[in-house]
């Protein structure tokens, strides 16, 4: 029986570093997580590192932590890691081939090429290319093929949607890990993963959109036909209406959180309770007793 193989991920999100651990059992495919942690990161700014050291202490954190709960201390080496952030950029791209052998049958090589292909595409120098994603293979000129393996064609074509990263923001990102005291095994970008737990394959076959709402930036995806057509990075997220909150009740950006946690919600319709209850928080100074309406606060949020 073959063991288990143990994987580590780390996602560096906005303000905050969360380790998972998982075991891979090779009998059912499939991953279970057996450990996992958080830890608030002031080193990090919208999934963007400004402070390596501040980071990397935040990931030895939470990877021992989520080690603790998996019973594996010290057992981490490498990490895959969840890239997020407004400096990730994509697009969509087309590639082609031409098939030359006599017998015209696509392989997995002739696959892998027509992908490969695409990635010679112009972009700034400052850029890495993290993920080349396949959208749909045209085989001569019959579009809406899934997988191409087996079939017969003389031209090979594919439509792909790219995600590049700033080379020097993942850099950073690699130098906090590698202060931390591990390897980056593979990079994913953040968004991509969450659409791939939380979206079935019929949704993306009918046609969905994709909310991750973050701290500081939010996460859009578009799904159709079956693959991703459209992803962006939004520079905004659920922090910014703590800091709406801490300047209009005058208290702390702690308290705020508390307050809109607590009381508030997206709208007075999805709110639950008595809107008219007196609720009671403390001023900037952390001493002096405040009190407001509960229904004020959706006037702000």
């Amino acid at each position: 029986m073959a063991k288990p193989e143990i994987m580590t991920g780390l996602d560096i999100g906005s303000g905050q570093v969360v380790a998972v651990v998982a075991k891979h059992d090779p009998e059912s495919d499939a991953p279970e997580v057996i450990g996992a942690a958080r830890q608030a990161c002031a080193g990090l700014k919208g999934g963007v590192v400004i402070n390596i050291d501040e980071t990397a202490r935040s990931i030895t954190r939470a990877v021992e932590a989520a080690e603790e709960m998996a019973g594996l201390v010290g057992h981490s080496k490498t990490v895959l890691i969840g890239v997020r952030g407004s400096h990730i950029q994509t697009f969509n791209h087309h590639g082609a081939m031409n098939i030359a052998r006599t017998d015209k049958e696509i392989t997995a090589v002739d696959r892998d090429q027509v992908v490969e292909s695409t990635k010679a595409v112009p972009i700034s120098p400052d850029r890495e290319i993290v993920h080349v994603i396949p959208q749909d293979f045209i085989l001569d000129r019959q579009s809406g093929v899934p997988n191409p393996i087996g079939m017969e064609a003389m031209l090979l074509e594919v439509d792909v949607h790219i995600v590049t990263a700033s080379q020097s923001h993942l850099n950073n990102v690699w130098k906090a890990i590698a202060r931390a005291g591990f390897e980056v095994e593979e990079p994913i970008y953040g968004l991509l993963a969450v659409g791939d737990t939380v979206v079935t394959q019929e949704e993306k076959g009918l046609g969905c959109l994709l909310v991750d709402l973050g701290g500081q930036t939010t996460g859009l995806a578009v799904y159709a036909d079956g693959s991703v057509r459209f992803t962006k990075e939004l520079a905004l997220g659920s922090d910014a209406i703590s800091h709406d909150l801490s300047h209009a009740l005058r208290t702390s950006l702690l308290q705020a959180q508390k307050v809109k946690e607590l009381y508030g919600a997206a709208s007075r319709t999805l709110a639950e309770g008595n809107l008219d209850e007196e609720i009671e928080y403390t001023s900037v100074d952390g001493r002096t007793p405040r009190r407001l309406k509960r229904s004020t606060i959706f006037d702000y949020i």
